[in-house]
């Protein structure tokens, strides 16, 4: 049971990391996206009862929830374990190119935070039985509740919808915030899925109406906010725009030309910013509603639309 425990722990504390990128870099993101494979594959063994038991007994909602969460969860492991090894620099090199890097970004950057939701989901179906023994007061779970509700405004605001649903290709990375705030904003993100995940199950077991319907009405509402908060789309082309902001992306043979234009703009006025992802490079632009003349001459000059 400690094992199982200890293993559990170590998963969630890689995950809030392994979302981190702009703390870790891509070598230690890599290395560490390898542990959380190892785990994961450990999970799994010493939780092989559970596939024995997976066609015995029957199946109430709470079960039904759990069995598709943990299907769901355990797939979008594998395909973000997959993608990464086939962007990989450093941990795996020898299989970086495996997938065409286009497919692999896309198919990672989506995987990776549909395993963050479903795992936010499996440990709140779970956290009955880890805090059984705890006596939670009616302040603490208040405290929860408006903690899992900031979780959410942060979930929205930095427009983790659009990298479920494919609608953007590249994560926005902010690497002025200070890394325990970063960390600590992905807790609170992960907290928001592992307190609706324990209601849900709560009003279920209980077969409360009235708790059913408010978790219910909390689902309405975030289902709501989940698809207006997509953000933006992207057709296929080079460059996107996002309200105030310019995305532009190009692969290795674009790189020096982003970065340098990343370095000249940022001695004007530090609105662009360059970053490398496996072997794709991206400069974002926030200064204003038009793109930069710069930029859009450089584009126009190297056939990138």
């Amino acid at each position: 049971m400690k094992t199982k425990r200890l293993v559990d722990i170590g998963m969630t504390c890689l995950l809030l990391f392994l979302m981190a990128y702009q703390v870790t870099e891509q070598a230690a993101h890599e290395w560490l996206g390898m542990g959380m494979t190892a785990l994961v594959i450990l999970h799994q063994i010493l939780n092989r009862k559970w596939y024995a038991a997976l066609f015995r007994g029957k199946y109430g909602a709470v079960r039904i929830l759990q069995t598709c969460v943990n299907v769901l969860l355990l797939s979008a492991f594998a395909a973000s374990a997959v993608s990464g090894m086939a962007l990989s620099e450093y941990a795996v090199p020898l299989l970086r190119g495996a997938l065409p890097p286009v497919t692999a970004r896309v198919t990672h950057l989506a995987a990776s935070y549909w395993s963050f939701l479903l795992m936010g989901l499996h440990l709140g179906f779970h956290w009955g039985a880890i805090t059984a023994k705890l006596r939670l007061s009616g302040k603490i779970r208040v405290c929860a509740a408006l903690a899992a509700g900031y979780g959410l405004f942060l979930f929205l605001r930095n427009g983790v919808p659009g990298y479920l649903t494919f609608r953007t290709h590249f994560a926005y990375l902010d690497y002025e915030t200070p890394a325990p705030l970063v960390l600590l904003e992905n807790a609170l993100m992960l907290l928001f899925w592992t307190w609706l995940a324990f209601e849900i199950a709560g009003a279920l077991h209980a077969r409360r109406p009235r708790r059913l319907a408010y978790v219910s009405a909390v689902l309405l509402i975030g289902a709501a906010l989940f698809i207006l908060g997509g953000g933006s789309v992207n057709d296929g082309g080079a460059w996107e725009a996002d309200g105030n902001a310019w995305e532009i992306n190009g692969g290795d043979d674009e790189a020096s030309g982003l970065k340098d234009i990343s370095e000249r703009e940022a001695q004007a006025s530090g609105s662009l910013r360059f970053a490398q992802v496996g072997n794709s490079h991206s400069a974002y632009y926030s200064g204003g509603a038009a793109m930069p003349r710069d930029v859009a001459d450089w584009l126009s000059e190297n056939s990138i639309s």
